[in-house]
């Protein structure tokens, strides 16, 4: 990957000063609305209907920055897009389809298991 090694000191090192100043994090943020723009743009273009489009990049750039993050906190040879993968499944295993019925939705498992046991 090309965020490997002495290149992830680089970012890592850029990560800590964009996170000691507000107007870096607000400039980075503003980055990642615009990826999620474009990637969302490139799904409508292949086909996907703009609402799924929208919410896939969406939860694409959060899986990134999640991903991002816990990569920046990992040994340096492991690939950035390893984690990101990893992130991605993690997240696929969380969400579980809850009994068919009135309240038919998709909730993580651990909500399912706190709503069953009358908590919420």
């Amino acid at each position: 990957s090309v965020l490997q090694g002495r290149r992830h000191e680089t970012v890592a090192r850029r990560a800590r000063v964009v996170a000691a100043h507000p107007e870096l994090q607000e400039r980075e943020l503003a980055k990642l609305a615009s990826w999620s723009e474009a990637l969302g743009g490139a799904l409508v273009g292949r086909g996907l209907p703009r609402r799924d489009a929208e919410l896939l990049a969406e939860v694409s750039i959060v899986v990134f920055r999640v991903a991002y993050e816990r990569w920046l906190d990992e040994r340096p040879e492991r690939a950035l897009s390893e984690t990101i993968h990893e992130t991605f499944a993690e997240l696929g295993g969380l969400f579980v389809h809850a009994a068919p019925g009135p309240q038919d939705t998709i909730l993580p498992a651990r909500a399912r298991a706190v709503t069953r046991r009358g908590d919420l």
